[in-house]
């Protein structure tokens, strides 16, 4: 079944071509092929091993093929475009000479970021492509089970599987198999397997890279090298604390958070949660609502901000958005005065709106807090009426 995506990438690619980057099984190329309005001329997998072969022992072969068609003004799409970075010298020369747009999809820039490859200079632009959001399947009108979404996560292919653990677990094992090989780092395959279930129970939680290296038994540096390739291959981002405060002293550790709220829970521990009285199940909570606002952000609005409050006292706000709108996420039904205090308490006079995102049914203002159920303020989120 195909859920229609809320990215429009034509609209971009009407002007510029496009950096297309997200986890693997996300639906890329199936959005290209069931809702991308304009058609490509030429498409090209790199993962096909003839088409890769042919590609890297003569990069120019797509050039030579535009050329003896005559294409202008026209799109290609490459797929897995980091298995061959060199083929961006030559996009630019036929986005240069041709005005072509190239839609250049992957799911990791690790390869492309690292070895300093070309970018093509200011003539594309960078999108992040995620798993089903939960407005998507809202907008398909597709039944929908909040403890199904936390344990099963949004990946397309897990959602509406009819063995969603079983798919899950191949797709983590897939994973760890496809990275290491792709890092060089096969003779350590054990510690970096040891490393993802560490840093699995950090999920959500700020990121102290000795205890996470003591517990997998490894040393700070590989620590932080692992986490810098999981945001590279797009598992996961890292939550940067707000550092401007006018009353209070920040700290400076970073929230990590794992791309998806089933392929956590299965690196986790792989403990299904049953009820919001399971004690994981707030922390997946507050993972989905911090994953569907980084959708939002991705799909309309990529140069807002998004950061959590946290300082020397304990101080705590789960999420600062666009530098204004302070949020705390809650798995209750009942909101009372202990899950908003510290909501009362930020006085700093940037702050423009305090919202709680709960499971409560009912919408309704205590002073100047917000009490909203998740269903409505994903709707206002991706409507345009949390961040105007």
């Amino acid at each position: 079944m195909y859920i229609n995506r809320a990215i429009d990438l034509s609209k971009i690619l009407k002007n510029k071509s496009l950096f297309l980057f997200g986890p693997r099984q996300t639906g890329k190329t199936t959005y290209i092929k069931k809702q991308l309005a304009i058609k490509p001329v030429l498409k090209y997998n790199l993962l096909d091993s003839n088409i890769f072969l042919n590609l890297s022992n003569d990069p120019g072969l797509i050039r030579k093929t535009v050329e003896a068609y005559d294409y202008k003004n026209c799109l290609i799409v490459i797929d897995e475009i980091q298995e061959l970075p060199i083929l961006l010298n030559e996009v630019q020369l036929m986005i240069d000479e041709r005005n072509i747009k190239f839609l250049l999809t992957g799911s990791s820039a690790r390869k492309i970021k690292r070895n300093s490859c070309n970018l093509l200079g200011g003539r594309a632009r960078w999108r992040n492509f995620n798993a089903l959001s939960y407005f998507e399947l809202l907008k398909n009108e597709e039944p929908l089970d909040l403890n199904l979404i936390l344990n099963n996560g949004l990946l397309p292919s897990i959602y509406f599987s009819d063995e969603p653990e079983e798919d899950l677990n191949s797709y983590t094992s897939l994973y760890l198999i496809q990275e290491i090989k792709a890092e060089g780092l096969t003779r350590k395959l054990l510690d970096f397997s040891r490393f993802l279930k560490v840093a699995a129970l950090s999920n959500s939680q700020e990121i102290n890279y000795s205890k996470i290296a003591n517990d997998a038994q490894t040393n700070n540096q590989a620590v932080m090298q692992w986490f810098q390739i999981l945001e590279d291959t797009l598992l996961g981002f890292f939550l940067e604390p707000f550092k401007k405060l006018e009353t209070r002293k920040s700290i400076n550790r970073k929230k990590f958070y794992f791309f998806d709220t089933g392929v956590a829970r299965t690196l986790k521990t792989g403990k299904i949660v049953t009820s919001s009285l399971d004690t994981d199940f707030g922390e997946y909570f507050e993972q989905f609502i911090i994953l569907e606002i980084k959708k939002y952000l991705d799909y309309n609005k990529p140069r807002i901000k998004i950061n959590y409050i946290r300082t020397n006292t304990g101080f705590e706000i789960d999420c600062l958005l666009n530098e204004e709108i302070a949020i705390e996420i809650k798995s209750s039904n009942n909101i009372t005065a202990r899950h908003y205090k510290n909501l009362k308490l930020l006085t700093d006079s940037y702050v423009k709106r305090k919202i709680v995102v709960c499971t409560t049914e009912y919408y309704y203002k205590e002073n100047d807090i917000e009490i909203m159920p998740y269903k409505l303020f994903i709707n206002k989120l991706w409507n345009n009426e949390i961040i105007k």
